[in-house]
């Protein structure tokens, strides 16, 4: 495994969601150990929830993509249930919110994490979520590390709603990404590097269908608040950099070609932001 640079306690990582985003969150991280930086704090909502809860419990970015890449992996969010919508049939006692209900994901995070809690990890580490049962965004700094990124992941309408500590949790981007607020108050943070992936794709008005007008209106909702979570840090004194990876949208099923294609997508704007933060604090 590869030494990585001493953590700067001043500076946090936040890495939003994005659709199988894992890759190229996971090169970003490479890109700044390249250049000779690595976070005191991490937080992450959905794929960069995994990503920041790997890196904080001792994976390097080289080996996060060796497990990323991997089979078992890259099929761990499929179950037989989103081909034929079983787990939507009233034969359930539970009742179910998406196509897959996440247990083969959680069983394989289990294998990969073992029990672990978010507050056992070798940093600190926030993983967002969106909490249905207390209708409110949260970010965890405690709590079953598996169960809870399990959560953070499971996209409206593909993956289910978790049950974690009696509350029902969904994915952690629906109302921040990427997640940064909880550290207004936390005297060590000075700088937060906020890591996006990906950038809206809008279609010609003619051409404007349903979904198309629902991911665009979550991205309306996404920038006022992220303004506003923005706003929050700024008054603490905060510096909040937003670092964007335009790559395009990976396909249902990453294959290995595809994912190192993200990965170094995501070295190189990792290094470009390391050059860029040294010409801000030279």
């Amino acid at each position: 495994m590869d030494d990585l640079p001493l953590a700067d306690p001043g500076l946090a990582v936040s890495l939003s969601s994005a659709f199988l985003g894992f890759y190229t969150h996971a090169g970003f991280l490479q890109g700044l150990a390249d250049g000779g930086v690595w976070p005191g704090h991490l937080a992450g909502a959905s794929s960069g929830a995994l990503v920041a809860a790997l890196a904080a419990n001792g994976w390097t970015p080289k080996g996060m993509l060796e497990l990323l890449l991997t089979l078992r992996f890259r099929t761990a969010f499929m179950e037989a249930g989103m081909l034929i919508g079983l787990p939507y049939l009233p034969i359930y006692e539970r009742r179910y919110s998406g196509a897959s209900k996440g247990k083969r994901a959680l069983r394989y995070l289990k294998e990969v994490l073992g029990e672990r809690r978010v507050e056992d990890s070798g940093m600190d580490l926030g993983i967002a979520v969106t909490n249905l049962t207390q209708v409110r965004a949260e970010v965890r700094c405690e709590g079953p590390l598996a169960e809870l990124i399990v959560a953070s992941c499971a996209y409206p309408t593909l993956i289910s709603h978790q049950v974690v500590g009696g509350d029902a949790m969904w994915d952690g981007g629906i109302a921040q990404s990427p997640p940064f607020a909880h550290w207004k108050g936390n005297a060590e943070v000075k700088r937060v590097l906020a890591h996006c992936v990906g950038e809206p794709v809008i279609p010609p008005v003619k051409r404007l269908g349903i979904s198309d007008a629902f991911a665009l209106a979550h991205d309306v909702i996404g920038e006022e608040l992220y303004q506003l979570r923005l706003r929050e840090m700024e008054r603490e004194g905060k510096v909040v950099t937003r670092v964007v990876t335009r790559t395009r949208r990976p396909g249902l099923f990453v294959t290995e070609r595809r994912g190192r294609e993200f990965f170094e997508n995501g070295r190189r704007r990792g290094m470009e932001a390391v050059a860029e933060l040294r010409g801000v604090t030279r």
